[in-house]
C-alpha cells in the first residue's frame, strides 16, 4: 500500500524581530536602572547597556541562521519522500496493466523439414547396414585362405638363429680398439670379442685365431703405446751409446771408463745419417719415432748386437708387442667389415 504523497510540510518557524528588541530593550533598561541607582557609573551603564545589546542580536542572529537550516533540511526530506512515493506509484500502475494484459498465444513449430531429415538419416544407415553384410558375405572366402597360410605358417619347425650379427663383432673390435688406445689392461674387451667370434665359428679362421693369439699374453698388464716408447728412447739411446763406447773386461780402467763416458755424452741426430755405427742406428731410430714409424725404428734396433743390443731388450720387446697389437686389430677389422658385407 503506497502512502499518499500530497502531505503538508511543517510550518517554518522564524524569530520575530519584537522578541529581539524586547530582550534588548529589557537588558538596556536594567543597565539604566543600574546607573541611575549609583550601582555602576552612569557612563559605564550606558557602554555596557550597548554592548549588551549588541551581543544579544548578534546571539539571536546565529539561532535564527540555525533554525532557517534545520526547517531547510526537514523541507528537503519531505520533497524526497514525496518523489519516493510518486515513482512507486508509478511502478504499480506499470505492473497492474502488465498484469491486465491477456497472455500470448503459442507460435506453431513446422516439425516437417526435420521429419523428412531423419527420414533421409533412416534410408542411408539400412543401405551401409546391406553393403556391410554383402561385403562380409564376399569376404567369407578370403578368411578362410587366411586361416589356411596362418595354419601353414605355424606347422613349419622354428629356427632360432643365435649367431650374433656382423655388426655385433665390428663393435666389439672397436672397442678393443678403444681399450688398446693406452697403455692398461684390456682383458675384458678381448674376453667379449672371444665370446663373439666363439659363438658365430669365425674363431676356426688362422687369422682371427692368430690375432687373438698376439693379444691374449699382454691382456692383463697392458701394452705400451707409440707415446711411451718415444719418450723411453731417449734415455735408452745414451744407454746404449754407453755400451758400445765400454771396452771389454771388468778392470778398474774399465769401469773408470764408462764411468766417465756417463758423465758427458755428445751425439748426432737426424734420419740421414749413414753407417752402421751405434750412433747412426740409434739416430734413425729416433727419427723414425719421432715420425710415428714404429716398425722403421724396430727394424734399427733390431739391428745392434752384443752389450748394445742387452741394452735394448725391454724397450725392443714392448715395441714389437705394439706391433703385433696393430696387426691383431687391423686383421680383425678386416675379418669383421668382410662378414659385414657378405651378410
Amino acid at each position: 500500500m503506497v502512502e499518499p504523497a500530497a502531505q503538508a510540510a511543517p510550518p517554518r518557524r522564524r524569530v520575530t524581530p519584537w522578541l529581539i528588541a524586547a530582550a534588548g530593550g529589557l537588558a538596556v533598561g536594567l543597565l539604566i536602572w543600574a546607573g541611575m541607582a549609583g550601582l555602576i557609573p552612569s557612563g559605564q551603564a550606558e557602554d555596557r547597556a550597548a554592548a549588551a545589546a549588541a551581543a544579544m542580536e548578534t546571539r539571536f542572529n546565529a539561532l535564527e541562521q540555525r533554525l532557517t537550516a534545520i526547517e531547510d533540511r526537514l523541507a528537503g526530506a519531505a520533497d524526497s519522500r514525496r518523489a519516493a512515493a510518486a515513482g512507486a506509484d508509478s511502478l504499480a500502475r506499470r505492473l497492474a496493466d502488465i498484469e491486465a494484459r491477456p497472455p500470448a498465444a503459442p507460435r506453431p513449430v513446422d516439425l516437417g523439414p526435420l521429419e523428412d531429415r531423419l527420414s533421409v538419416l533412416e534410408g542411408d544407415q539400412k543401405n551401409a547396414w546391406k553393403k556391410d553384410l554383402a561385403r562380409a558375405a564376399g569376404s567369407s572366402v578370403a578368411f578362410g585362405e587366411l586361416a589356411d597360410r596362418i595354419a601353414a605358417l605355424e606347422a613349419r619347425p622354428t629356427v632360432i638363429n643365435t649367431d650374433p650379427p656382423p655388426a655385433t663383432t665390428l663393435l666389439a673390435v672397436a672397442q678393443l680398439r678403444g681399450a688398446l688406445r693406452g697403455s692398461g689392461p684390456f682383458a675384458a674387451s678381448l674376453a667379449a670379442l672371444e665370446a663373439l667370434v666363439g659363438r658365430d665359428g669365425r674363431a676356426d679362421d688362422d687369422g682371427v685365431a692368430a690375432a687373438l693369439a698376439a693379444l691374449t699374453p699382454h691382456a692383463a698388464t697392458g701394452i705400451a703405446t707409440l707415446e711411451n716408447l718415444r719418450d723411453r728412447f731417449t734415455p735408452l739411446a745414451e744407454t746404449i751409446l754407453r755400451a758400445a763406447m765400454a771396452p771389454p773386461g771388468e778392470s778398474w780402467m774399465s769401469r773408470t771408463l764408462a764411468r766417465l763416458s756417463g758423465l758427458v755424452t755428445l751425439r748426432r741426430v737426424g734420419g740421414d745419417i749413414a753407417g752402421d755405427t751405434t750412433e747412426a742406428i740409434v739416430a734413425r731410430a729416433e727419427a723414425r719415432l719421432g715420425v710415428g714409424d714404429l716398425a722403421a725404428a724396430v727394424a734399427e734396433v733390431a739391428a745392434l748386437d752384443g752389450a748394445r743390443a742387452e741394452a735394448a731388450v725391454s724397450w725392443l720387446g714392448d715395441a714389437r708387442a705394439r706391433l703385433a697389437a696393430e696387426a691383431a686389430l687391423a686383421a680383425l677389422d678386416a675379418r669383421a667389415i668382410a662378414a659385414l658385407g657378405g651378410n
